[in-house]
């Protein structure tokens, strides 16, 4: 009975303070922010905040692992690599079909065409592949600075900041590199074979017999560069598919299995045993073989070195993968 009263009083209370309405937001923001008066000036929290963010960004960098850094070189490099081999074959290739481009390509090198093929594709290859490195490091160091690097206005650095992720952006450069990585070597390696295995095969004889067996061999360099060309890209398709999916492509699964390599050295010894014979009969009565021999041998010699490469590329690539994780 003696809390009666009182609950008949707040109750009171409570009725005339509903009569008066809502109070201010401003009024109420200042009470809640401690302060007696609702223009507060929020720049030092602002500032707090940006200290805070920058500090954590550069710990972030501090801490990342280098195993990202030398990843992304190294996919960087091999991409340019296999690029650099790419145009160097096709140059040589040209000076092959086209006999003025070809002196020329000889006067400017002082060499023959077979031995300038290796030489060009190989020199051409090592410097984009230490280029490219140098290149690819810069670009990184790049994008770390711009990670933390101030805009010099204070909210516009905190929403950069916290929009900046360093690893986030290191592991998708690592991944944007990914599918060439593996494609542009395979496809550099397969046309560089073709012409040097042409020049080796064909160099000793006359002109007019070189140019024929070129004429000759373009039909079959022509499909198998097709087919290269089908096998990289439904390649780099699988690597990128991989990515989102849980389990591997079937193109993956078989090109990363022992079997692989063991069949692209079957196929290897073939193309020098076979190889050697049709050089052979060309040297001694100076015919052509066959459009089907010609198409087998070329074909044959493409995939002994794109079988063993590309699954050494995707077991370098496995290990990338572990590193990156």
């Amino acid at each position: 009975m003696s809390t009666q009263p009182a609950i008949e009083s707040d109750l009171r209370e409570l009725a005339e303070q509903s009569e008066q309405g809502m109070p201010d937001f401003a009024e109420t923001a200042a009470r809640v922010a401690g302060v007696g008066s609702p223009y507060r000036d929020d720049r030092p929290g602002a500032e707090a905040r940006r200290r805070a963010l920058y500090e954590s960004r550069l710990i972030e960098v501090a801490l990342m692992p280098l195993s990202l850094e030398r990843v992304y070189v190294h996919r960087v490099a091999r991409a340019a690599a296999g690029g650099a081999a790419l145009l160097a074959a096709a140059a040589i290739m040209v000076g092959v079909l086209d006999p003025w481009t070809g002196r020329m390509l000889q006067i400017l090198s002082g060499m023959p065409l077979a031995i300038l093929a290796p030489v060009s594709i190989g020199l051409s290859t090592m410097a984009a592949y230490l280029f490219a490195g140098l290149i690819a490091e810069h670009q990184v160091e790049r994008r770390l600075r711009d990670s933390v690097r101030s805009r010099g206005e204070l909210y516009t650095d905190i929403d950069h900041l916290e929009a900046a992720r360093p690893l986030d952006k290191v592991r998708r450069m690592v991944n944007a590199v990914d599918a060439v990585a593996v494609a542009l070597p395979v496809l550099g390696a397969s046309l560089g074979l073709a012409v040097c295995g042409f020049l080796m095969a064909f160099y000793f004889l006359p002109g007019n017999q070189m140019a024929s067996a070129a004429y000759y061999s373009l039909g079959p360099v022509a499909l198998v560069t097709v087919l290269s060309i089908a096998f990289v890209i439904d390649l780099a398709r699988a690597c990128a598919r991989e990515r989102r999916s849980p389990s591997p492509p079937p193109l993956l699964a078989v090109a990363e299995h022992w079997g692989t390599l063991i069949a692209g050295g079957l196929v290897g010894s073939f193309v020098l045993w076979y190889g050697a014979r049709v050089a052979e009969g060309v040297r001694l009565s100076g015919v052509v073989p066959g459009e089907g021999k010609r198409l087998l041998l070329i074909a044959a010699a493409v995939a002994a070195v794109v079988l063993p490469l590309t699954w050494g590329l995707l077991w370098v690539r496995r290990r990338e993968q572990r590193r990156c994780m």
